[in-house]
């Protein structure tokens, strides 16, 4: 009996270890699975604002492009438009120059024809050789107005003082210039469109400013992007705009925003007119990778 005794408390105590041990397992797995899963939860948490995150940022790009397509089909669908007011207004002007002093000469060229005293020929031939001079003269001042010159490769510097220099020639007025001494390499349609935007601008200030106080500006933005402004010191922005002001400024922001560019207008506080754009020199390259 004593013997059996002893083997029943053996096999208590072997089944309470057994327990002890399969318990001690059980919460050691337990607790395992608990970090596993803990661990895991964490992870998922963070990946799913990480995946947020993406998808906020790719929601921004997404609607970021497409204000940028519409800006740029808006200005597309003003192009054809716009090139047909200005192939009106080159018409108007060779009509209204060239084409009166052409006219003028033609009637000169018939007076000769039946003019019989020599002194009176002589006077009519002057007369006609002023008109043709005059034609050519404005005929050259339109064709210079349209050509433009070799800009690849030109720093933003060259350009300005380019466009400063002709508009200069041509008007006899003065023009201050401040400019940075470096600045990013723009595209060559960036290039274009700096260029069109100083003669534009220089052109409406002595029209509408006489001149007064031309000043243009150029800086580099903390973001990179290239700022020119053109400023006058004249009366300011009327109201209404007549035509060849109003298309200038139409076809100015066009071409700017189909850069991917901004434009603006203002009238200053303390009199005068500011137009400036902006431009990204990276705009281009980025479009095309897109």
């Amino acid at each position: 009996y004593e013997v059996a005794g002893a083997l029943r408390d053996e096999i208590a105590a072997a089944r309470r270890n057994s327990w002890l041990l399969v318990a001690g397992i059980t919460l050691a797995t337990g607790i395992l699975l608990v970090g596993i899963v803990g661990a895991g939860s964490r992870t998922i948490q963070r990946q799913q604002l990480q995946l947020r995150a993406q998808i906020a940022e790719q929601q921004r790009l997404a609607r970021a492009n497409r204000e940028l397509r519409l800006k740029v089909q808006r200005a597309s669908a003003g192009a054809a438009e716009t090139n047909e007011r200005y192939l009106g207004r080159i018409g108007a002007d060779l009509h209204d120059g060239p084409v009166q002093l052409l006219s003028l000469a033609a009637l000169r060229l018939d007076a000769i024809e039946t003019e019989t005293d020599a002194a009176k020929r002589s006077a009519e031939i002057a007369d006609l050789r002023q008109a043709l001079q005059a034609a050519m003269r404005d005929i050259r001042g339109i064709s210079r107005g349209l050509a433009l010159p070799e800009l690849g490769g030109k720093s933003l510097r060259e350009v300005i003082r380019r466009a400063v220099d002709v508009h200069i020639s041509l008007t006899r007025t003065e023009v201050a210039l401040d400019l940075p001494a470096t600045a990013p390499q723009l595209p060559h349609s960036q290039l274009i469109a700096v260029y069109r935007f100083v003669q534009e601008g220089l052109s409406n200030a002595t029209r509408h400013a006489g001149g007064k106080g031309m000043r243009v500006e150029a800086e580099v933005l903390e973001d990179g992007r290239i700022r020119v402004s053109v400023c006058d010191a004249g009366p300011g922005l009327p109201e209404t705009l007549d035509d060849s002001a109003g298309l200038g400024l139409r076809g100015l922001t066009e071409r700017i925003e189909s850069l991917g560019g901004d434009f603006s207008v203002e009238n200053l506080a303390g009199g005068g007119v500011r137009i400036a754009l902006t431009l990204d020199p990276d705009q281009e390259s980025e479009d095309a990778r897109r």
